[in-house]
């Protein structure tokens, strides 16, 4: 082997692959519990719908059934552990 030229894999040349951005990983446990609605608003589950369910009314369990939106003032945060949503 001699001399090393610009054609070998040591010495990458910028001009003959594109460079592109990292990609930004999503968080997880976040994506489990947040879901985009239609107009692009984070949706999320009600707490309290899993266990002890006795001793809550009927009505109180039926509104839990349904979605809740998450809070604006958390959407920021959010929005940086979901970037693909």
């Amino acid at each position: 082997m001699g001399i090393l030229s610009a054609q070998d894999d040591f010495f990458p040349d910028s001009r003959f692959y594109e460079v592109t951005m990292p990609k930004l990983k999503t968080h997880r446990g976040a994506a489990k519990r947040f879901r985009a609605s239609g107009s692009g608003k984070l949706k999320r589950k009600r707490p309290g719908h899993s266990h002890l369910l006795t001793g809550k009314s009927r009505k109180r369990k039926r509104h839990q059934r349904l979605p809740d939106f998450a809070h604006p003032a958390d959407v920021r945060g959010l929005k940086r552990l979901l970037p693909y949503f």
